[in-house]
């Protein structure tokens, strides 16, 4: 069975802490066994559903999750939304103010801006080779 590696901001903002690497079933559901929100097990459930074998999940109050799944589901595996997205742009707009701060060169090396800067480094990756991938198809 897979599990999935999580770490984020648990009890702040600011600092970045272990949370634990709860078993992931083959459907792609995390089981509830380590101290998460269910909005977080949910943005990490849908990214892992669409193929991302690591990524971070972006909260409406701003706390990020980073996570890696050790082994492998099932491709569009996971539960699905009511809504039908996938996560995608909405949950970054939350990190918009940090974003137009970097945008502007207002860099004050803080573990919450590595994050971010992490974080859409990450997004940029994945854009670049969902694009390639359609060219190639």
């Amino acid at each position: 069975m897979a599990t999935v590696r999580i770490s984020g901001n648990l009890h702040s903002h600011h600092q970045t802490e272990w949370v634990g690497a709860p078993a992931v079933s083959p459907d792609g559901r995390i089981e509830r066994s380590v101290p998460l929100s269910d909005e977080a097990y949910d943005a990490i459930e849908r990214q892992m559903a669409g193929g991302a074998p690591e990524g971070i999940a972006v909260l409406a109050d701003g706390r990020t999750f980073h996570w890696f799944l050790d082994g492998s589901i099932p491709r569009g595996a996971g539960p699905a939304t009511a809504s039908g997205r996938t996560g995608g742009f909405d949950q970054l707009r939350v990190l918009l103010p940090d974003i137009d701060r970097i945008a502007r060169g207002e860099l004050d090396g803080s573990e919450r801006q590595t994050d971010v800067i992490r974080l859409l480094a990450y997004v940029v990756a994945e854009l670049l080779r969902s694009s390639e991938d359609a060219a190639n198809s």
